[in-house]
């Protein structure tokens, strides 16, 4: 079932195997996030992320800054770590505001491709 929402929530036009797509509202995605199994984000995080990078080919690049486009003749790729406490960026979602400090513990890590903004790892 929260497979099938993150599906939606990403494409929310087509049917998947025997669930009718639907619209949810963000506040009820977000509820289901909290009990999403972190080995079950990451099989849906790398099963999306070919398609992302296909969508990001196919779309119109901004202009690289001269610092990146200086760095890639020398490097093959340029990665960057973006770490965060869970904790805080629960208490931004509306829907989690009301809930005791502290209960929301955790840390997450990104590492993303500087070129086209996109998560290599999480």
């Amino acid at each position: 079932m929260i497979h099938n929402l993150v599906i939606q929530g990403v494409k929310a036009q087509e049917d998947l195997l025997w669930c009718r797509s639907r619209i949810i509202a963000q506040q009820s995605l977000s509820k289901r996030f909290l009990v999403f199994p972190s080995e079950l984000f990451e099989r849906v995080f790398k099963d999306l992320l070919p398609q992302l990078q296909l969508n990001w080919q196919k779309r119109l690049r901004r202009p690289l800054p001269d610092s990146v486009k200086f760095a890639l003749h020398n490097f093959d790729r340029i990665w960057i770590a973006d770490g965060s406490t869970l904790e805080a960026l629960f208490r931004k979602l509306k829907s989690l505001e009301n809930l005791k400090v502290g209960q929301l513990a955790g840390k997450i890590c990104t590492v993303i491709d500087l070129v086209n903004r996109l998560p290599v790892e999480v």
